[in-house]
């Protein structure tokens, strides 16, 4: 299972999911070392990207907007599959 922890402190789960898969890309590209995991990073983060309806997402869940201290992470048990994990509490994504 791919796991990645958001910071949403100072933005929404949007911009701070766009700014992580842009630092992975650069870092894939950098140093060939850690590829591998990186891969999976940037899949699951491209395939957010496209699919999660983030307007809906940060209406419906308000610690998504940004500015919280809520602990915010993407899982995936299976590529197409990908959950939002908010403070320990699992919800589906709301897809385009």
């Amino acid at each position: 299972m791919t796991t990645i922890t958001l910071d949403l402190r100072r933005h929404c789960i949007e911009t701070a999911s766009r700014r992580r898969y842009d630092r992975c890309l650069t870092a894939y590209f950098r140093d060939a070392a850690g590829r591998t995991m990186l891969e999976a990073e940037i899949e699951m983060l491209k395939r957010a990207l496209e699919t999660f309806d983030f307007a809906r997402l940060r209406s419906t869940y308000p610690q998504l907007a940004g500015g919280g201290r809520a602990t915010v992470c993407l899982q995936a048990e299976t590529p197409e599959r990908i959950d939002i994990v908010i403070d320990d509490r699992r919800v589906r994504p709301l897809l385009k």
